[in-house]
């Protein structure tokens, strides 16, 4: 019996697999990976998958118009807020680029506006080679009344090509150092996410936990090999998850009060 897979009108392309020789039970066609890359959120699969188990991923991954997979936070049930965005342009519709905010490190973090490296509007920012310049971070956003963040951005390699070549996303949380969140290399190293280089491309990290902070700061991070190698990126939207609960953090135990023994022997 062959399962009609019309009604997903993403199924031709998700997990690369050709849903129309799709069975029952069938094991499905996989395209090659080089080691440690991966397709978008999902890692090679392996095995005989059920076609009921095909089909609600399919139904998942087609409900998150714009993002293509449902993540941990919108299975609970709850919608993203957008808590900020930076197209690196001046709020006020001059078109002017600025930082709207964002720290300013030095040489090796600078705003351009020529178009050939401007994914929309008239600015973005490119970060070049690895030095202690090369990053730019973002301004504190208050998260105490969210449980999950999620970056979105889009960017573009240029030169690129090496395979120590790579940028990162950190994230700090309450002021405390800045931890690796996620890494986008040119050969795909484990761990990593495989770009193209000299091409916009969207990157996205969400279910990032925040439920023990109050405020959080983002950086990007560029380890280029010389001032030629190069990342551009623009349009970085922060969508944050309402938290769960309506009080965020540990709940303290209510504290015991004293006893109090009567007068004489115990």
């Amino acid at each position: 019996m062959t399962t009609n897979f019309n009604q997903y009108p993403q199924s031709s392309i998700v997990f690369g697999i050709n849903l129309e020789e799709m069975t029952t039970t069938t094991t499905p066609k996989f395209p090659s990976y080089p080691p440690g890359r991966r397709s978008g959120r999902f890692h090679r699969l392996a095995g005989t998958v059920p076609v009921g188990i095909l089909a609600l991923l399919l139904a998942l991954t087609s409900s998150s118009p714009g993002f293509g997979v449902v993540s941990a936070a919108e299975m609970t049930g709850g919608t993203w807020e957008t808590i900020s965005f930076n197209g690196f342009e001046k709020e006020d519709g001059s078109g002017r680029c600025d930082l709207n905010g964002w720290v300013d490190p030095g040489a090796d973090a600078k705003l351009i506006n020529n178009n050939w490296n401007v994914r929309s509007g008239n600015c973005a920012l490119r970060l070049r080679d690895d030095s202690d310049t090369s990053t730019a971070t973002s301004v504190t956003l208050p998260v105490a009344n969210y449980d999950a963040l999620k970056v979105a951005f889009w960017y573009k390699p240029k030169r690129m090509t090496a395979s120590t070549e790579e940028f990162h996303l950190y994230i700090s949380k309450n002021g405390e150092d800045f931890t690796l969140e996620h890494t986008w290399s040119s050969d795909g190293r484990l761990g990593s996410t495989e770009f193209t280089d000299n091409s916009y491309q969207q990157g996205i990290v969400d279910d990032i936990d925040v439920k023990d902070a109050s405020e959080v700061r983002i950086r990007f991070v560029c380890n280029g090999d010389t001032n030629q190698d190069r990342v551009f990126i623009d349009d970085i939207t922060i969508k944050a998850m309402p938290t769960s609960s309506p009080t965020k953090g540990p709940t303290a135990s209510p504290t015991k009060s004293p006893s109090t023994s009567p007068s004489g022997k115990v």
